[in-house]
């Protein structure tokens, strides 16, 4: 069971593939291990076919994919399948354009992975959380 202190840990879906030359999130996840739980997949296909079967807390996207690039149609496709889920995209500094055009096509959020750690991405990812939970409580459902 994947628990800290008998709560369980949130469970997120890294959508990444090969490192690009800095330290991969798969790395940094793996330093925090008490925090989160997480399964990696390559492709936005597998991740989508994971969703199908799987709840997660959060999808967290590498925005270097193709076909996460690729006219950012995936955040839709992952929408569809999982309405509910945080999507924080992963971009490097040089993709901050394209990833803000991400949020505004509806991704929850967008970390800047260059120079960033296991903590950092920890309290990125907890943040994300709580401006989650802040919007759903002001938007209770059936009141839109």
């Amino acid at each position: 069971m994947n628990s800290s202190y008998g709560r369980a840990l949130p469970l997120l879906l890294l959508i990444e593939g090969a490192a690009r030359g800095d330290t991969s999130v798969r790395a940094l996840l793996e330093g925090a291990p008490d925090v989160l739980a997480f399964t990696r997949v390559a492709t936005v296909d597998e991740g989508l076919r994971y969703l199908e079967t799987h709840a997660v807390s959060a999808v967290l996207l590498d925005l270097s994919l193709p076909e996460a690039r690729q006219d950012l149609s995936a955040i839709a496709r992952l929408r569809r399948v999982s309405p509910g889920v945080a999507i924080m995209l992963l971009a490097r500094a040089s993709e901050q354009a394209l990833a803000r055009r991400a949020v505004e096509s509806g991704a929850t959020d967008y970390v800047v992975t260059n120079e960033l750690d296991s903590r950092r991405l920890c309290q990125l990812i907890a943040m994300m959380f709580e401006r989650r939970g802040l919007i759903e409580a002001s938007h209770p459902a059936g009141m839109d």
